[in-house]
C-alpha cells in the first residue's frame, strides 16, 4: 500500500507520462482529419462518451472514445479507448504486474525512467 508521499510521486509521474504519451500519439495524427460524432446526451447526464474518428487516407478510420464525467470543475476525461482498447485497463494491468513484482517504489522508478526517455526523445513537455 502506497503512503502519502508515494501516492503524490506516483500521481505526478503518471500525469507526466499520460500527457507526453497522448501528445506524442496526437502528433502522429497531425496531418489527419478528426471527425467528431454527434453526441447523444441529455442536459442532466453526468457521464457521456464522446466518439471521434481519425480519418486516414487509404486506411480504415481509427475510433477514439473519450469517457467523460461532469464534475463541479467541469467535464473531465476519465478514460480513452483507441480502437476498442481502454487506456485505463491497459495501464491497470501493467501497473498491477509491476507493483506485484517490484512494489510501489519500483513502479514509480519505471514511470520516472519512461518519462526521462520520452523527454529525451522530444516528447511533449508538461506545462
Amino acid at each position: 500500500k502506497a503512503n502519502a508521499e508515494q501516492k503524490k510521486r506516483l500521481t505526478e509521474e503518471f500525469k507526466i507520462l499520460l500527457v507526453r504519451t497522448y501528445a506524442s500519439a496526437l502528433a502522429a495524427y497531425a496531418e489527419q482529419k478528426f471527425e467528431f460524432r454527434p453526441l447523444r446526451a441529455k442536459p442532466t447526464d453526468t457521464d457521456v462518451t464522446v466518439n471521434v474518428r481519425v480519418l486516414q487516407p487509404g486506411a480504415q478510420p481509427v475510433p477514439i472514445d473519450y469517457s467523460m464525467e461532469k464534475t463541479s470543475a467541469g467535464w473531465k476525461v476519465y478514460d480513452v479507448m483507441v480502437g476498442g482498447v481502454s487506456l485505463v485497463a491497459n495501464y491497470r494491468t501493467e501497473f498491477n504486474n509491476t507493483v506485484r513484482d517490484s512494489g510501489i517504489e519500483g513502479l514509480i522508478k519505471i514511470l520516472s525512467a519512461k518519462n526521462r526517455t520520452l523527454e529525451a526523445a522530444g516528447g511533449a513537455q508538461q506545462k
